[in-house]
């Protein structure tokens, strides 16, 4: 239908092309994963097409193009586009009608109504204002202001303590979007920190912000934006935010400031990148020897004082856990070993504690990969044996190196024993070279 729309005539058939479009991109309910190939191959002669008529008839194409984006749209909320294939047509359609409007040099005021509108219903941001500007003149640019500053002001201000989210409107991230595009051409930096300071609903907006005035060389006022964003939020929770304020502060050499600040982030959520800032900022401060106290008293009052109830390989103590990752960090084996015998950790920290092990105390790291290696078995599927197969092996050569070759034949004989059911964990063990 639509190669006879096409050659039928010298002027396409816009109603008969627009019929095909409309069948092209039709789902007819949710389409699946599985039947979107058939979809896709139908769907992909839209742009094909369309793009072969754009020289020759771009204003009918600017038509037609805005047609398929709407149906495009439409459809692309009902199927499962999870390869992006679907959504590439609908951006190729979007780019033809970029093209075919810069052949065709529509109205300027007409066309500024028409990409706001279509920017409105946008959330994959198919449409980009900045491409189409130049097309607008200045009287279409004044227009799509118009429109985007009437619909702006609608939305409300929302601040830390509001209980209104701008989530909650359907058009939020739309009409934010279309602002903060239309400010970005302007070059008017501060008209773009108004429209983001709209909504300071969380730290990473004043992030946003306090980025956006670093960028344009607003250091004073980037600095006490971040500042802001941190007395709006208490409790240092959000690392980016921090991580922008230490590096500001160890740029202009406030060390003090840099060393207090990663103190109260790694109080307000003890966690090891935490400590590992508080050691480069307390160190450059000179103070990292008191620093270092007060956070291992930090620790200390977190701990529960309790011996685990399952395995300590399976221990869930979360702060167990930090203090031996952290000693682990601070290359402290022989205190992690220690910690993790009397409070426990988790079994991904038991694995970094046993690698850790492995050159200074062997004897350690075989006791604690020979009681994971059962639990692993246990999940009880290929990747798990080929995991077990491989922790026996270095526990064998462990043992090799440390003169207890017999020792390990009998441990070995145990597990095969004790698992002489599981026919594909044999086959890993008996291929082991050992």
């Amino acid at each position: 239908l639509m190669n006879q729309a096409l050659t039928a005539q010298a002027s396409p058939d816009v109603p008969a092309l627009k019929t095909a479009i409309r069948n092209s991109f039709a789902t007819h309910g949710f389409m699946d994963y599985r039947r979107m190939r058939a979809f896709v191959q139908r769907a992909m002669t839209v742009p094909e097409l369309l793009g072969n008529l754009c020289r020759t008839h771009p204003a009918e194409v600017a038509e037609l193009a805005l047609y398929a984006m709407r149906y495009g749209i439409k459809s692309y909320e009902n199927l499962d586009d999870s390869d992006g294939s679907f959504g590439d047509i609908v951006r190729d359609v979007a780019m033809i009608h970029l093209e075919a409007c810069r052949e065709a040099r529509p109205d300027g005021v007409k066309l500024a109504r028409t990409v706001f509108k279509f920017q409105l219903q946008d959330d994959w941001v198919f449409f980009a204002f900045e491409d189409y500007a130049p097309l607008l003149g200045e009287s279409g640019v004044a227009e799509y202001r118009k429109l985007a500053e009437t619909a702006w002001q609608a939305v409300p201000s929302c601040g830390p303590k509001d209980k209104i989210r701008f989530s909650d409107r359907a058009d939020y991230f739309a009409i934010t979007r279309i602002m903060e595009e239309l400010e970005q051409y302007a070059g008017d930096t501060s008209a773009l920190v108004a429209v983001k300071a709209h909504d300071l609903s969380s730290p990473y907006h004043y992030l946003q912000i306090a980025e956006l005035l670093r960028e344009a060389g607003r250091e004073t006022e980037a600095l006490e934006w971040a500042e802001r964003g941190l007395r709006d939020f208490a409790g240092y929770g959000d690392d980016q935010l921090v991580a922008f304020l230490l590096k500001v502060y160890d740029e202009s050499k406030r060390y003090a400031d840099a060393a207090e600040l990663a103190f109260r982030s790694f109080r307000a959520r003890p966690m090891v990148s935490r400590y590992r800032q508080l050691h480069d900022a307390a160190t450059k401060n000179r103070d990292w020897q008191t620093r270092r106290r007060a956070a291992w008293q930090i620790l200390d009052e977190k701990l529960v004082d309790r011996k685990p109830t399952r395995p300590q390989w399976e221990s869930p103590d979360t702060t167990g856990s930090l203090r031996v990752e952290i000693l682990l960090w601070e290359k402290d084996v022989d205190n992690a070993l220690g910690e993790a015998k009397a409070h426990g950790c988790s079994a991904w920290v038991w694995r970094q504690l046993a690698a850790a092990c492995e050159m200074t105390h062997s004897d350690e790291a075989v006791r604690i990969y020979q009681s994971m290696v059962d639990g692993i078995v246990d999940c009880r599927n290929n990747n798990a044996y080929a995991e077990a197969a491989e922790l026996t092996e270095k526990i064998g050569r462990l043992m090799q190196a440390r003169g207890e070759s017999a020792k390990f034949d009998a441990w070995r004989s145990e597990l095969k024993t004790r698992h002489r059911q599981k026919r594909n964990f044999m086959k890993a063990l008996d291929a082991l070279e050992l």
